[in-house]
């Protein structure tokens, strides 16, 4: 029971480190209706930009902060430079913009940071925890506490505020939007930039818990992705439960079963997803 319990509470820790991801996912795809699979990649690199600095005599404070700065710069960015140019192109080809973001993004990590896996010291420093038969550490704890208040001030914005309202307008429909005066692409920003804050959050506070390498940015894409498809898009807090379920699942199969039951899971839970909702859509067209 002991050992069980302490890979529930690492799975919540690693199904935080998919929520950061999934509500990114969702705040982009409610502004714009393009999944940004370049999410991961910014994950990763916000958590080896960390790393980087920090061996470069950064305090792990500053490192964090700057951090967070760049994941957020480079989200806005792609916002700007790639899929504003592309704007009213097929769904595929928005896709294809952020799948090309996510490939630069791997190879600028492995130039600059190298190929190795690498893990970095955080805000917790090595202050550890023992309450009875659960271990844990400070790290961990932020890790956790981060995404649920993320969560909770991405969930007051989106669907407490005029903002958020206006925000999931433009992304249902742009043109009647900027006819009724609301700033389209102003809103667009604000969204990327939620989902920068979130992924660099998440990856500065999950390195020291684990290990990042160049090109994990597409899988922690993946695993954010099935989360968000299950939560259909739509709650921040729906999406940032169904991580968590997603990482206990994760954990106990790697630890009882194998080391590839993650991936495995992945790909039946978004095989599910989809019939569905596939399912769902085909029943409320015939009724």
């Amino acid at each position: 029971m002991v050992q069980l319990f302490n890979l529930v509470w690492s799975g919540i820790g690693l199904g935080c480190a998919y929520g950061f991801i999934a509500i990114g996912l969702v705040a982009t795809f409610r502004a714009g209706r393009v999944v940004n699979v370049s999410v991961g990649g910014t994950f990763v690199f916000a958590g080896l930009l960390m790393a980087w600095l920090i061996t470069r005599g950064w305090s792990v404070a500053y490192a964090v902060i700057l951090s967070i700065i760049a994941a957020t710069v480079v989200s806005v960015a792609q916002e700007r430079f790639v899929l504003r140019r592309i704007v009213g192109a097929s769904p595929k080809i928005l896709l294809l913009g952020t799948l090309a973001v996510a490939i630069v993004l791997s190879g600028v990590c492995g130039v600059w940071f190298g190929r190795d896996p690498i893990t970095a010291p955080g805000l917790g420093g090595s202050i550890r925890f023992d309450f009875g038969f659960w271990h844990t550490s400070l790290d961990a704890l932020l890790l956790v506490g981060a995404g649920l208040a993320l969560t909770l001030g991405g969930w007051i914005t989106l669907e407490r505020t005029i903002t958020g309202q206006a925000v999931t307008a433009v992304g249902a429909d742009p043109g009647a939007a900027q006819m009724l005066g609301v700033n389209v692409w102003r809103l667009r920003h604000m969204a990327a930039a939620f989902t920068g804050v979130s992924a660099g959050v998440g990856g500065t506070l999950f390195v020291p818990l684990g290990v990042l390498d160049f090109n994990q940015g597409l899988s922690f894409t993946l695993y954010g992705f099935v989360a968000a498809a299950v939560a259909g898009y739509q709650s921040l807090w729906w999406t940032f439960l169904a991580s968590i379920g997603f990482g206990i699942i994760s954990e106990l199969g790697t630890s009882y079963i194998s080391s590839v039951f993650s991936q495995a899971v992945a790909f039946g839970i978004l095989a599910v997803a989809v019939l569905v909702g596939q399912r769902v859509s085909s029943l409320r067209a015939l009724g």
